[in-house]
Formats: C-alpha cells, sequence, structure tokens
C-alpha cells in the first residue's frame, strides 16, 4: 500500500494541479519555486487544489520523509 505523503492527501492519478500553497497559474513560472515552497514547509500542510473531474478538490498536503523517494511521493 502506498503511504507517500501525496497518497495521504488524497492526490489521485490524473488530478491537474491548479493551485500549491502561494503558487498558481497566475505566478508560476519555475519548477523551481515548487521546490522551495516544498522545503519551506517541510512537516507543515500545504494547501492544494487540484482539478478532478472537472471541480476544483482542496486537499492538505505535508511534505515530509517517509520510506519511499522524495518528501511528496
Amino acid at each position: 500500500m502506498n503511504e507517500s505523503p501525496a497518497f495521504r492527501a488524497g492526490l489521485k492519478d490524473g488530478d491537474q494541479l491548479i493551485q500549491f500553497g502561494t503558487l498558481h497559474a497566475g505566478n508560476f513560472t519555475d519548477i523551481k519555486e515548487l521546490s522551495i515552497v516544498v522545503q519551506n514547509s517541510m512537516n507543515k500542510p500545504i494547501r492544494v487544489t487540484v482539478l478532478r473531474d472537472n471541480r476544483p478538490i482542496r486537499l492538505k498536503l505535508i511534505p515530509q520523509i517517509w520510506s519511499g523517494k522524495g518528501t511528496l511521493g
């Protein structure tokens, strides 16, 4: 069973990320920005909004060390 932080937050295959913390389509310019948000939010919830089946879904994702790769999964 997948126990990654992304899985525990409720993210699913096919979700389209539309907001990640303070980042959204209107201010996102570089993938490095996403990495900075994750690094600055270790063990703290990040508000994430995804588009799933044409509906926005709000989730809380907590970056943390786990048994798999990365801090999100």
